[in-house]
């Protein structure tokens, strides 16, 4: 059984040698898109996409994609890589650390809510039953801050007034003056 020819990487997310992480990303996020077989069930779609999974694996991984940049497929199947085989595969590649979907679930992002929630429960713990009396406050804020942009746009139209009468008063002095 003859084994089929590897497309270059690159070619396959339509990406040039020199692409960044984001370009190599967004590409893949696309042909990811296209080809999912839940959203395409075309017969050649699932191959494609574990195409562009495999391509995605290795230009997303700055080792793996020196060492295919280097020395091509062969390289990276001396290093033991297998490619994809299966879509288990394909889901560890979007939700790992590098992967694709990785970075929304990593330990920073993950801390991050986690503080602002702990905060949030602070915040309504401390208001207790004064949350009543807060809402009211941000109720008067917010009609102050409305009373204040109708005497700021009354204010701009005084000051259009006044500065055509000026110009009337400045015409009427130049006008004597000559």
């Amino acid at each position: 059984m003859a084994s089929r020819v590897k497309r270059d990487y690159y070619e396959i997310l339509s990406v040039p040698r020199g692409a960044s992480l984001e370009e190599i990303k967004k590409a893949y996020r696309r042909l990811a898109m296209e080809y999912h077989p839940d959203r395409n069930p075309a017969p050649e779609a699932t191959e494609k996409f574990k195409e562009a999974s495999e391509a995605f694996d290795v230009l997303g991984d700055p080792g793996k994609r020196r060492i295919y940049d280097t020395y091509g497929h062969d390289g990276l199947q001396g290093r033991g890589y297998g490619g994809i085989t299966d879509l288990d595969d394909v889901f560890e590649h979007f939700f790992s650390a590098g992967g694709i979907f990785g970075d929304l679930l990593s330990d920073e992002n993950i801390e991050r809510v986690s503080s602002t929630l702990a905060a949030i429960e602070t915040l309504t713990t401390t208001l207790g039953g004064r949350a009543d009396a807060l809402e009211t406050t941000v109720a008067d804020a917010a009609g102050a801050a409305k009373e204040i942009r109708q005497l700021s746009a009354r204010l701009v139209r005084l000051s259009d007034t006044v500065d055509q009468q000026l110009v009337g008063v400045t015409d009427e002095v130049e006008t004597t003056l000559v």
